[in-house]
């Protein structure tokens, strides 16, 4: 028997086929497009195209688990809002159960991916932990007492919008200042535009000298080559990522914070610069009990995991 994990992201939705084990057998990924109909469509696609190549009968299939950005009705299996597609009230679960006949489970990204380290990653040790997704947007998960914590019609633990700079920049959201408007991958994209202001950077020779290439592994290769622009992004954005951070430790005090997302493959520059930043500043406040910052260890494959362990 197999299943499915689908981790549907800003910028692409990928889509894993998982043994019974939770081992990947295979991979594939589509674009997310502003048209949900046409992305569910491709995602069909792809799922038909690796059940194809392995002979796999739909029958086989124990069921297809998914975890969406955004406000998601798990209950429903509905997509309530994903603002930074543009998507609203998608009912991706019937889809689904229509295509294949097989139970369908949906829930928010980082839920999924904060499963798939609480079970099988980097927060397997921990008994309380904050999952910090750094992507296309911010995203979060919280596990208190080996327990993910899901909150009101499981719609908790929206960590990147909370609010970090009053009246700042606009978020995908709607609101001004948020989490998500300052940590994101394309924060620090933005981060990297307004340092280089006509300057001379290691950054845009590795982009091709084409702003537009600009993303955050160019950003930080130019910054272990000691690019002066590439120092003033990273410090930069660890202050706005490190602050937010201080900010959970604070509330919940848990034994850990995961880093996962594609930011996060920049492994321990970030890691370390991070450590350093909320150490001398006691995390927040004098005489707190220290918090373990780690990278995730699945990055990328944590959503494709995590959606896959919904299917049981």
């Amino acid at each position: 028997m197999i299943k499915f994990g689908i981790d549907i992201g800003g910028t692409t939705v990928k889509i894993g086929m998982l043994d019974d084990n939770n081992n990947i057998i295979d991979k594939a990924s589509v674009k997310t497009l502003k048209d949900e109909v046409m992305t569910l469509y491709l995602i069909r696609e792809q799922i038909d195209i690796m059940l194809d190549k392995y002979d796999i009968l739909s029958g086989e299939i124990m069921g297809i688990g998914i975890g969406s950005p955004g406000a998601v009705d798990d209950e429903n299996g509905v997509i309530d809002i994903f603002p930074n597609a543009g998507w609203k009230g998608v009912k991706i679960a019937n889809f689904f159960r229509s295509c294949y006949n097989v139970p369908v489970k949906v829930s928010n990204d980082a839920n999924v991916a904060t499963l798939a380290e609480m079970v099988m990653g980097s927060g397997k040790d921990l008994n309380s932990f904050i999952y910090v997704t750094l992507g296309t947007g911010v995203g979060g998960g919280i596990v208190i007492d080996k327990k993910l914590f899901r909150g009101n019609k499981n719609k908790g633990a929206e960590i990147g919008h909370m609010i970090i700079k009053m009246g700042g920049k606009k978020c995908n959201c709607g609101r001004n200042g948020c989490f998500e408007a300052y940590a994101s991958a394309p924060a620090l994209i933005d981060l990297a535009k307004d340092n280089l202001n006509n300057k001379k950077s290691l950054i845009l020779e590795l982009a091709d000298n084409k702003i537009e290439n600009i993303d955050g592994k160019i950003i930080f290769d130019a910054y272990k080559k000691g690019d002066e622009v590439a120092i003033r992004t990273v410090d930069e954005y660890v202050v706005w990522l490190s602050e937010g951070l201080m900010n959970l430790m604070n509330i919940f005090r848990p034994d850990g914070i995961v880093l996962g997302g594609g930011i996060s493959l920049a492994g321990n520059v970030l890691i370390d610069k991070v450590k350093k930043y909320c150490e001398e500043r006691f995390y927040g406040y004098p005489n707190t009990p220290s918090v373990i910052i780690r990278s995730a260890t699945f990055f990328n494959d944590a959503g494709i995991l995590g959606a896959g362990l919904l299917i049981k």
